[in-house]
């Protein structure tokens, strides 16, 4: 199957990264309609979160690995 630039694109755009040459950006979405020549061009997705997504420490779950880092550098966890 042919896709856009031959290249899987990242839809998480709440990663941290936001210089990653894979995120699915609407300039991204506009360059592929261009290049397809109209509505529906074929842009390959991640399905799930790839191993190099950055959780912002700024969500409940990023406070959480914060916490727990924090301690892990205070001496306090013990698992």
């Amino acid at each position: 199957m042919e896709g856009y630039k031959d290249m899987t694109f990242c839809p998480f755009l709440e990663c941290t990264d936001v210089d990653c040459p894979r995120r699915l950006t609407n300039k991204v979405r506009q360059r592929a309609r261009v290049w397809w020549g109209g509505d529906g061009a074929p842009i390959c997705q991640f399905v799930d979160q790839p191993d190099c997504y950055q959780e912002e420490l700024n969500t409940k779950d990023g406070k959480a690995i914060l916490n727990h880092l924090t301690n892990i550098c205070k001496g306090k966890y013990n698992g």
